[in-house]
């Protein structure tokens, strides 16, 4: 009897600095009765065999964290804004103008110290305010967005649109209403135990190995001097049809996902999902369940 290996998707939201180990187990049994009618008689021989417990066991489940220590510091100052629905925003992200420029910069940690390998990917979903909430946008609204704003690694031109760093690549087939999704070309190596109790010692979370965490899939989000009025007024009746709307903003949700590697020497980030675990960066990333109320999910929000 094989065991096949089936590998856990963990979907990440920065929550508390908690770690939830699991241990699967599973119990298979098999008993075999075999019945033989002799002579048109109504005796019968039985044999039963004897019952075997296969018990087996996994690594425990991976685990990561999706962290921005450059926006969650400046959401952390004493002059930091509220956004529409009450959350915590740096003061540069606040009435933005051309040529202003907000620091955010969310990475993945493998922060399982099983030493499981896995692959990480990360889904920005752009939302607006509507009066009551933040709403997915329309890939036309974010296309208005992406004409005014510019999300863009350090090292990169800060032209319109979302500028990757090196090590990332855009899972394009995936794009879907308001929603992008990424993937790293490096499988994460997992944290040890002190690693990941070290980060708590480190306010920016800067000594985490370089091999255990992703890079900053951007850096830097950029109102663009390039952006031309047209471009302008074109966003903003996006954020507010008619004038209905009393605190037009726009912001985009990030969320991370890992889903472990096998450690083959010919697999990737991008042949893994589709052709060893049959889903696409898409799937992976969607299955996040709805963040719970006080999670902390990353969010930029520009009024």
């Amino acid at each position: 009897m094989e065991n096949q290996r089936q590998d856990p998707v963990i979907v990440v939201e920065r929550t508390e600095r908690k770690r939830s180990k699991g241990l699967m187990a599973g119990v298979l049994g098999a008993a075999l009765v075999a019945a033989l009618g002799v002579g048109g008689t109504l005796a019968y021989l039985t044999y039963t065999t004897n019952q075997e417990k296969n018990s087996f066991t996994s690594n425990p489940n991976i685990t990561a964290d999706l962290l921005e220590p450059e926006w969650t510091a400046g959401a952390a100052e004493g002059d930091a804004k509220d956004a529409p629905d009450g959350s915590k925003m740096p003061l540069e992200a606040d009435n933005m103008i051309p040529g202003s420029e907000v620091a955010k910069n969310p990475f993945v940690v493998n922060t399982s110290v099983n030493g499981a390998k896995a692959w990480a990917g990360i889904k920005l979903q752009f939302e607006k305010w509507n009066g009551s909430g933040y709403v997915a946008m329309t890939d036309d609204e974010m296309g208005k967005v992406l004409k005014v704003y510019s999300l863009y690694a350090t090292g990169k031109n800060a032209d319109a649109g979302i500028v990757s760093a090196d090590g990332w690549t855009e899972s394009t087939g995936d794009a879907a209403d308001g929603a992008r999704y990424f993937y790293y070309a490096t499988a994460l190596e997992a944290e040890t135990a002190d690693e990941f109790t070290g980060e708590n010692d480190t306010d920016a979370y800067r000594n985490i190995p370089a091999t255990k965490r992703t890079v900053a899939l951007f850096d830097k989000v950029k109102f663009l001097e390039t952006a031309t009025q047209a471009d302008i007024d074109a966003l903003n009746d996006a954020l507010n049809p008619g004038d209905a709307v009393d605190d037009p903003s726009w912001r985009v949700t990030v969320t991370g996902a890992i889903i472990g590697a096998t450690g083959a020497a010919s697999e990737t980030a991008a042949t893994f999902v589709t052709e060893t675990a049959g889903v696409s960066w898409k799937g992976v990333l969607d299955a996040a369940a709805a963040p719970a109320a006080g999670t902390g999910v990353r969010t930029l929000v520009v009024p």
